[in-house]
């Protein structure tokens, strides 16, 4: 998949810390994808995940080394290979993630 490397943030779950804590922020990396990327139902072999067309960004699932590395390379163009899967917990804010395997530069667009 090529995108451009973002990172956002988002309100964690509502009140996972308790009346006095409020609720965590969850930063994470984000591809914005070149092009609408689809998915087929079942795509990472759980029946319920639902089929997805259309998606133009992409949560990325990293290890603490890969955010590591990564984080030189936000707001580039990059191609990402690993494994697709849907969305299914309230910490996912994108309908598709990536469990990311490789990255490399792209110059595909900017």
């Amino acid at each position: 998949m090529d995108g451009i490397l973002e990172q956002q943030t988002y309100p964690g779950l509502h009140n996972t810390q308790g009346a006095v804590g409020g609720d965590k922020a969850e930063t994470d990396y984000y591809l914005r994808l070149r092009a609408a990327a689809c998915a087929v139902a079942g795509v990472d072999g759980r029946a319920d995940a639902e089929a997805r067309k259309g998606v133009w960004i992409v949560q990325m699932v990293l290890n603490p080394a890969a955010q590591s590395m990564l984080r030189s390379r936000l707001g580039q163009a990059v191609r990402v290979r690993g494994r697709l899967l849907s969305s299914h917990t309230g910490h996912h804010h994108a309908p598709l993630l990536l469990e990311v395997v490789a990255v490399y530069p792209s110059t595909s667009f900017q």
